[in-house]
């Protein structure tokens, strides 16, 4: 159980371990880090140009999405559980921001990192807003929720849906 990371530029790749499957990866903005998840329920930051690695989290539950933000600054993680988990990486600190009713499929920041959206099996979409520490709930779809997107001026969240369709949510503070 493991992700092999390559750099195409020399050739040489290196091996980023896992106790089980891997389920998701994300780098960071700039490429400074990688982050890995997965089945065995930790997850791990990784140096992409050396290949060492070190112990982010344990006991997460079965991670399916990682994402970081704009300014890399913080890793959101979530799980089969429904659960969303942040990190402020500059101290190591993670919280629990709360969780959904069923896997997290999706995650993405919008791109000032104010927002952050999450989509579930559940057939809801969760936007938190991480100045205010607020959740709501976008309801709509009939299906399972996979793909989210903030438009780039931040104002839409595109939303799509395992019934086939897609919708726009107008994004505004609380």
């Amino acid at each position: 159980p493991r992700a092999q990371l390559w750099d195409l530029t020399q050739g040489t790749s290196h091996t980023l371990e896992h106790r089980a499957k891997v389920e998701a990866i994300a780098f960071s903005p700039k490429g400074e880090l990688a982050a890995t998840g997965g089945l065995d329920q930790t997850v791990r930051l990784w140096d992409p140009r050396t290949g060492k690695g070190r112990l982010l989290g344990e006991q997460l539950g079965e991670i399916y999405i990682l994402t970081f933000s704009p300014d890399g600054r913080q890793l959101a993680a979530g799980n089969a559980q429904g659960q969303l988990r942040l990190w402020n990486l500059r101290t190591g600190r993670s919280e629990l921001l709360g969780s959904q009713g069923g896997r997290i499929n999706d995650a993405v920041f919008s791109r000032d990192g104010r927002f952050l959206a999450t989509s579930s099996d559940d057939r809801t979409v969760l936007l938190w807003d991480l100045k205010t520490n607020h959740s709501r709930v976008l309801r709509g779809p009939k299906g399972a929720v996979h793909p989210v997107d903030f438009s780039p001026d931040g104002r839409w969240l595109a939303v799509g849906s395992y019934d086939t369709t897609v919708r726009v949510y107008g994004v505004t503070a609380e």
